[in-house]
């Protein structure tokens, strides 16, 4: 039956691609939704069970799914959606910037029992934004239009975005004083970013609220 596709209390059968559907409801009612934001080779399924045995959060997010030409869904973080045993709904989070492979996997992911799809713009890991994912993304509005529309497009129901503030490059002089400043410019790029993420179809979007430092290890 397709409609155990779900695990956020909703028998209906999934929506049509591009079509949304409302956030999973918080447990506590009249308050925000908690959301547990994953960490690569943190947020496992172990993880989730230990997180879930403590009442939990809202929803989870897995680990990302790395999406590129040869990229298949790995076993690891598709174990973490078929047997985390909390009841909680789970969305699967994407990294990646090649439009038709992202649209293969958000399709590969619709047999599994996944609560939305979650993009990320947030990784500052070498080995990502040189790749122009994660983070990396920030610097190239321009794909962040394309690879949104169609995602939001290609997306059954929820489909949500992690982002950081803004993005910084390592090795200047003082680059823990341009960490910490954000100053009024930088809240205007973020706000007209935002708006920009939001007019594109995504339900939510979850701010990291740091700047993805481009080029170093602690970011």
């Amino acid at each position: 039956d397709r409609s155990l596709r779900r695990h956020d209390g909703d028998a209906r059968p999934p929506p049509e691609a591009g079509v949304s559907t409302p956030l999973p409801d918080p447990q506590v009612a009249g308050t925000r939704p908690s959301v547990l934001a994953p960490m690569q080779d943190v947020t496992t399924t172990g993880f989730m069970r230990v997180i879930g045995r403590r009442e939990g959060p809202d929803w989870f997010v897995t680990e990302y799914f790395r999406v590129h030409e040869s990229s298949t869904p790995e076993k690891h973080i598709v174990d973490s959606l078929l047997n985390h045993g909390t009841g909680r709904p789970v969305f699967a989070q994407l990294i990646g910037e090649d439009t038709p492979h992202m649209v293969r996997t958000i399709k590969l992911l619709q047999k599994y029992p996944i609560a939305g799809i979650d993009l990320n713009m947030g990784c500052p890991a070498p080995k990502v934004y040189r790749k122009n994912v994660g983070g990396g993304l920030l610097r190239d509005p321009a794909k962040i239009d394309e690879l949104l529309g169609v995602m939001r497009a290609e997306t059954p129901g929820r489909f949500t975005v992690k982002m950081r503030i803004g993005t910084l490059r390592a090795g200047g002089r003082d680059l823990e004083s341009a960490v910490q400043q954000f100053d009024e410019a930088d809240y205007d790029r973020l706000c007209d970013f935002l708006m920009a993420v939001r007019g594109a179809g995504a339900d939510a979007v979850i701010v990291h609220a740091r700047k993805a430092v481009l080029g170093n290890q602690w970011s």
